[in-house]
C-alpha cells in the first residue's frame, strides 16, 4: 500500500487523494464518512481531498441523503494523466524563455594541470588527433600518443625539434631556441575536426590556452596542417634547391611581404 501511495504522490497526488481513489476502488462508491472511517483521516480532510479529485475529474459524485463518491477506472486515470502531461511538457517546450547566456565560443585554461588533463581528456575521445607540439610536450604526451595509435586512432604529430616516438605520422620542424625564450612553447591540437586547443608553454611563462570548438578556429589549424603536410613533401623532395633560392625555412619569402626596414631606408 505504502509504495503505491508514493507512486500517486510522484504523480502530483496528495497522501489522501491517493488513500481515497485506492479505498473507492477497493470498495465501490462510498461516501466521505465512510472512507474516513477506512483510511483513519479526518472527514474534512477526506472532503477536501474528495473535492479536488472531483474537480479534477477523477471520481464523480452522486448527491442524495449522503453524497456518494465513485472513482474512475484505473485506465481512465492513467490515460487522463498522460494527456495532462503531454500538455504541460508541450507548453513547457514552446515557452521557455531563451537561455540569455549560450556556450561560449571560446573559453581559456590556465595552469599545467588543467592545460595537461584536457589534452589528455580530448585524446582519450578522439579518433583522430593532430597535433604540433615541441619535443618537450611530445615526451610529456609520449604514452598518451602511443596508447592512442595502439586503439587504432589517426594520429599526426608535428614536432619542432627531434623526437624518437614510433608513431606512424611524425613530421619534424627545425628548430630555433629564441623562438622558445621569446614566447614560449606553441601547442596545438585537433580533436575529430570538432575541437581545438591553442596555448603556451614554457619555464619562464604561466602556461594558457584557449578551447573552442569554433568551425572557423578548427578550419584555420587544419589548414595549418594541410600546409605543413605540403611543404613537408616538398622540402622532402626540392630541400636543397629550395633554402639556396628561398632562404632557410622561407625567410626570403617572409621579408618580401612582413619586413619593412628596407621600405622605409
Amino acid at each position: 500500500m505504502e509504495q503505491l501511495i508514493q507512486h500517486f504522490r510522484n504523480l502530483g497526488f496528495s497522501k489522501i487523494e491517493a488513500e481515497c481513489i485506492i479505498v473507492l476502488t477497493e470498495n465501490g462508491p462510498s461516501n466521505g464518512y465512510e472512507i474516513a472511517k477506512k483510511i483513519g483521516a479526518s472527514r474534512s480532510n477526506v472532503y477536501a481531498a474528495l473535492q479536488r479529485l472531483y474537480e479534477n475529474r477523477f471520481v464523480t459524485k452522486v448527491v442524495g441523503e449522503s453524497t456518494t463518491y465513485i472513482v474512475q477506472d484505473i485506465q481512465s486515470i492513467i490515460k487522463q494523466i498522460e494527456e495532462e502531461q503531454k500538455k504541460s511538457l508541450l507548453y513547457i517546450e514552446r515557452n521557455m524563455p531563451k537561455p540569455r547566456n549560450e556556450t561560449p565560443d571560446f573559453f581559456s585554461l590556465e595552469g599545467d594541470s588543467q592545460l595537461i588533463a584536457r589534452f589528455r581528456k580530448e585524446m582519450d575521445k578522439a579518433q583522430e588527433i593532430v597535433l604540433d607540439l615541441w619535443q618537450e610536450e611530445v615526451e610529456l604526451f609520449r604514452e598518451d600518443l602511443l596508447v592512442a595509435e595502439s586503439k587504432r586512432k589517426h594520429v599526426v604529430l608535428f614536432c619542432v625539434g627531434e623526437t624518437d616516438i614510433p608513431l606512424k605520422h611524425v613530421f619534424l620542424h627545425g628548430r630555433e631556441e629564441e623562438w622558445a625564450l621569446r614566447n614560449g612553447r606553441k601547442l596545438s591540437g585537433i580533436f575529430d575536426r570538432k575541437l581545438v586547443i591553442l596555448g603556451t608553454r614554457g619555464d619562464h611563462i604561466r602556461t594558457k590556452a584557449v578551447v573552442s570548438e569554433h568551425p572557423s578556429m578548427v578550419a584555420l589549424l587544419m589548414n595549418h596542417a594541410f600546409h605543413d603536410l605540403v611543404l613537408h613533401e616538398i622540402r622532402r623532395d626540392l630541400g636543397v634547391e629550395l633554402e639556396n633560392r628561398y632562404g632557410r625555412n622561407f625567410i626570403n619569402v617572409y621579408r618580401t611581404y612582413f619586413d619593412h626596414t628596407s621600405e622605409n631606408e
